[in-house]
């Protein structure tokens, strides 16, 4: 019998990260950008909660929290996160716009 994939781990955002995804989105949706940046969040919540390791670099080891800072470098976005060692838990700290990000106003 194969080994089944290990779950997911469980994704964690602070509210008002969230507020300001939303108003993104709807940045994008004014430019004709919408379906594009609805992929980009797919794509981070999906490697969030499976490759999360291979996502992003490592910063540096939070011993208290006995986890590990990682930060990704994305089209639309650029994401810091925590990963516990021992729990299938990721703590997205911030996102912020992406340097390439096309809704970055010129």
């Amino acid at each position: 019998m194969a080994d089944a994939a290990p779950p997911p781990f469980r994704v964690s955002y602070p509210a008002p990260l969230l507020r300001r995804l939303l108003a993104w989105g709807d940045a994008a949706e004014l430019v004709g950008l919408h379906s594009e940046y609805l992929a980009a969040l797919r794509e981070l919540r999906d490697r969030l909660e499976s490759e999360l390791r291979s996502f992003g670099d490592p910063v540096r080891n939070l011993w208290g929290m006995d986890g590990v800072l990682y930060r990704s470098l994305g089209r639309f976005f650029v994401t810091t996160y925590v990963v516990h060692n021992k729990q299938p838990i990721v703590l997205v700290q911030t996102v912020a716009m992406s340097p390439y990000s096309p809704l970055r106003a010129e």
